[in-house]
Order: structure tokens, then C-alpha cells, then sequence
């Protein structure tokens, strides 16, 4: 009996010892995490400027690359949206095993985390997809869209970083909470359930960010006196180191418009002139 005992209280003793290994092995991977996002987000940032400053350069001389540089530039703010969400996210998530949280509290955490990204991810696809539809110059001036169309590709990657990251962190969770031996028996079933909500979110959004724009050929308009030429020539974007801050800012417009179109620009069959 004697020997049961004392076999129970070492037992007990180690546990401690223990979880905090396990805290200490987890600290130690997420500060490394944090450290690669760091570096990642400073070279979001660089590329989105380079690739912005190259787009704002092409517009002034009305070059044939235009279309790929907006492309470029675009996408340039969506990768720039996901580095800074996700080095945010971890650093919050940081923050919050620091005060050592339970399984419970973890998986409550969590639920608030998925609950926030599935209101925000509807309203971000429908703005993406409104966007992708717009007649510009005829619905909306061009000057307009392109500062919404920027907005929108840095909302849409930031959410696509959180997203990216939250699964991470859960499959973290389940690890870390296992190895310290007080994971909840119904855990397992919310993080599959999260697992389908955060694929379906991560889905939908990448599906909107994807679509083609109705009117592309806003690159390419050189109509005397009309909103795509004084859009094409006159403003673009000018990142700022935080993702959530981008504004356009204006160019001086060309004083002449030509009535031809750039080298990179569709046939007259393929374009949708609105």
C-alpha cells in the first residue's frame, strides 16, 4: 500500500514538470514562428512597394505593361495583407497561452476567433465579387475603384492570413494540450468542426479573390476627357508599412490622351468597353 502511495504522489510530481517542458517546447516553436512571419511581412511590405512604385511609374508613361504591373501590384497588397494578419494573429495568440489557459478556455478562444472570421468573410467575398462587376467609368469613376479595389485585395488577404494561421494554431492547440495531458474529451469534435468552417471560409474568399474583373480593359482605355484614361493615368496606390492603411494617392494626369491602346491590352473582340 506504502509503495502504491509513494508510486502516486512521484507520479503527481512529475506532471508538473512535465507540462511545463512541454510549455517551454511550444514557447520555443511559436517565438521562431514569429520571428520567420516577421521577416516574411518585412518583405511583403518591400515587395509591395517595389511593385507599386513600378505600376505608379508605368501609368505616368502610359507603358505597355500596365495590366501585368495593376496585376502585380494587387497581388502584391494581398500577400502583404496575409503576412501582417498572420504575424499579428500568433503574436495575440503569444500573449494569450502566456496566462495558461485551460483546454476550455483555449477551445473558447478559438470559437471567438472562427465566429469573427465568419462575419467577416461574407462581407469580404460579396465586396471582391461587387468589385469584379462594376462597369467603371459608367457605374463607378475608375479613380474610385482602383483605392476600393486596393482596399479590398488587402481586407481579403489579411482574412486569408487569419484563416491560414487559425488552423495552424488549432492544430497546435490539440498537440500542446495532449502532451500536457488535460485535453477535453469533447475538443476533438469542435476542432473538426472548425477545421470545415475555416476550409469552407478559406474557399469562398480565395473563389472571389480569384475572379477576373469585369472591366479589365480600364487599363486600357485612352478615350479623350473619360474616367478609365483619367483612372489609368491619373492615381494609383501607395502602400504604408501597415497592411490595414493603404490609401491611393494621386499622379499628375497626362495632358493629351491618346486614343490608342496599350501593348498588353485584349483585342477590341475581347475587351468589355462599358
Amino acid at each position: 500500500m506504502r509503495i502504491g502511495l509513494a508510486a502516486c504522489v512521484a507520479f503527481l510530481l512529475a506532471m508538473p514538470a512535465s507540462a511545463s517542458n512541454v510549455r517551454k517546447e511550444f514557447a520555443g516553436i511559436w517565438t521562431a514562428r514569429e520571428a520567420d512571419y516577421a521577416s516574411a511581412d518585412a518583405a511583403a511590405d518591400k515587395a509591395e512597394r517595389d511593385t507599386s512604385a513600378k505600376f505608379i511609374e508605368t501609368a505616368k508613361a502610359s507603358g505597355p505593361t500596365l495590366i501585368d504591373d495593376f496585376k502585380a501590384a494587387i497581388l502584391a497588397v494581398h500577400a502583404h495583407g496575409e503576412a501582417t494578419a498572420r504575424l499579428k494573429l500568433l503574436r495575440e495568440f503569444e500573449a494569450f497561452m502566456a496566462t495558461k489557459p485551460s483546454s476550455a478556455g483555449a477551445q473558447g478562444w478559438m470559437q471567438g476567433k472562427v465566429a469573427e472570421l465568419q462575419q467577416a468573410v461574407p462581407v469580404a467575398a460579396a465586396e471582391e465579387g461587387r468589385l469584379n462587376k462594376i462597369k467603371v467609368g459608367v457605374e463607378e469613376p475608375g479613380t474610385q475603384w482602383i483605392g476600393e479595389k486596393a482596399k479590398a485585395a488587402s481586407v481579403s488577404g489579411m482574412l486569408a492570413g487569419l484563416i491560414a494561421e487559425l488552423t495552424l494554431i488549432d492544430e497546435n492547440l490539440r498537440a500542446y494540450y495532449q502532451g500536457i495531458g488535460v485535453e477535453q474529451a469533447h475538443a476533438a469534435e469542435n476542432r473538426a468542426r472548425w477545421a470545415v468552417a475555416l476550409s469552407a471560409m478559406g474557399q469562398s474568399l480565395s473563389a472571389a479573390s480569384r475572379a477576373a474583373p469585369q472591366p479589365f480593359n480600364v487599363l486600357c482605355t485612352r478615350r479623350p476627357g473619360d474616367e478609365l484614361h483619367r483612372f489609368a493615368l491619373g492615381q494609383a496606390f501607395t502602400p504604408t508599412s501597415s497592411a490595414a492603411s493603404r490609401t491611393p494617392a494621386r499622379i499628375p494626369p497626362r495632358s493629351s490622351p491618346s486614343s490608342s491602346t496599350t501593348g498588353t491590352c485584349p483585342s477590341s473582340s475581347a475587351r468589355n468597353t462599358p
